[in-house]
């Protein structure tokens, strides 16, 4: 039994559907893949420029304490007992600590969004991925279909 040429070229053309779908579902997971990968990156270097900015906030706490005694001794205060000295020392210290929590704090914010975010680049991209599966079945149902039609 031989096959019509316009069955046989119905079939073909349902194949190479379905083949294209097919490739489109692969490429939509190595799509998001690739978005996770660069996202997990991105979270990376947010990361440590943090901590980057938190060691700034440190160095310059440390800098000013340092200026502060070298100003105190160069004065002739005594460090250990003077209260206004103590106060600006402690005011300093405070504001550095509150500014290094707001960067710590900014920190796991933006590690949270970014995690979200490639948890929903992870399932756009599955999703993407059944989509074209299913519409390579359905080329694959019309396939059929119409070869039963045009037998």
């Amino acid at each position: 039994m031989a096959i019509e040429p316009t069955t046989a070229l119905y079939i073909a053309s349902g194949f190479l559907s379905y083949q294209r779908y097919r490739t489109a579902s692969r490429i939509a997971n190595q799509e998001a893949a690739l978005t996770a990968k660069r996202l997990k990156t991105q979270a990376k270097q947010r990361q440590l420029q943090r901590l980057q900015e938190h060691n700034e906030v440190m160095q310059n706490l440390q800098t000013l304490e340092a200026q502060n005694y070298a100003l105190a001794g160069k004065s002739g205060r005594d460090t250990g007992s003077d209260r206004s000295f103590k106060r600006i020392l402690e005011k300093e210290k405070e504001k550095a600590y509150l500014t290094a929590s707001r960067v710590n704090l900014q920190n796991l914010m933006d590690q949270s969004k970014i995690a979200q975010q490639t948890q929903m680049a992870l399932i756009q991209g599955q999703n993407k991925s059944k989509a074209f599966r299913m519409m390579g079945f359905q080329s694959v149902l019309n396939t059929a279909y119409g070869v039963s039609k045009v037998t």
